[in-house]
């Protein structure tokens, strides 16, 4: 109980320090960009209950699972099966490579009990907690001691905190049974884990 509120605390003073998103208060319209990473940019859906019905190559725009999958597609050359919400990606079994043109193994990592911390390149899944109904998922895009940058769609229509990432979590490890298990913190309880496309 006390390392949650100790973790409670230090998000309220991060988001207050703008760690975990956009300090400019301005709202960009539906398709505006909000930033990029590796050459993948995210747009603004304006606000996370528009629904726009417009497709791409990789989704609806501009919704989480859209710039998860093209960040994918784009950066490691995988992707993964279609999905109706977010919180679906953590149920998948697989991807696929285009460069090999195969199936390839998803990894899941549960937030709190893995041993193994986030990569560049997973996704973070999020369940109906955090987002009612769909859930939410983001690409991890660095990783540090103490904390991991990510990038998203659908999560704000603020510019991005740095041009590179939309955000960055807490990243908590604690000593049990000889080993260490990784815990990543949001401003609100409902990040399930972190699931990784395998080549």
């Amino acid at each position: 109980m006390r390392l949650y509120w100790t973790v409670f605390i230090f998000n309220l003073v991060m988001i207050g320090n703008g760690m975990y998103g956009s300090t400019e208060n301005k709202t960009l319209e539906f398709g505006e960009v909000l930033g990029q990473n590796n050459g993948v940019v995210a747009y603004s859906n304006k606000n996370e209950r528009l629904i726009s019905q417009e497709f791409n190559d990789t989704g609806m725009k501009w919704q989480c699972v859209e710039y998860a999958r093209r960040w994918l597609t784009i950066v490691k050359k995988v992707s993964f099966s279609s999905v109706e919400y977010a919180f679906e990606i953590w149920d998948l079994n697989e991807g696929v490579s285009f460069d090999k043109g195969n199936s390839i193994p998803m990894q899941r990592f549960e937030n709190g009990q893995s041993i193994t911390p986030p990569q560049i390149g997973d996704l973070l899944i999020y369940n109906v907690s955090f987002a009612p109904i769909t859930g939410h998922v983001a690409v991890v895009v660095d990783v540090q001691d103490t904390e991991v940058m990510i990038a998203e769609q659908n999560y704000s229509a603020q510019p991005w905190l740095e041009k590179a990432y939309s955000r960055r979590l807490s990243l908590s490890k604690e000593e049990k049974d000889i080993n260490n298990y990784f815990s990543l913190h949001d401003w609100a309880p409902g990040i399930i884990g972190w699931v990784r496309f395998s080549k």
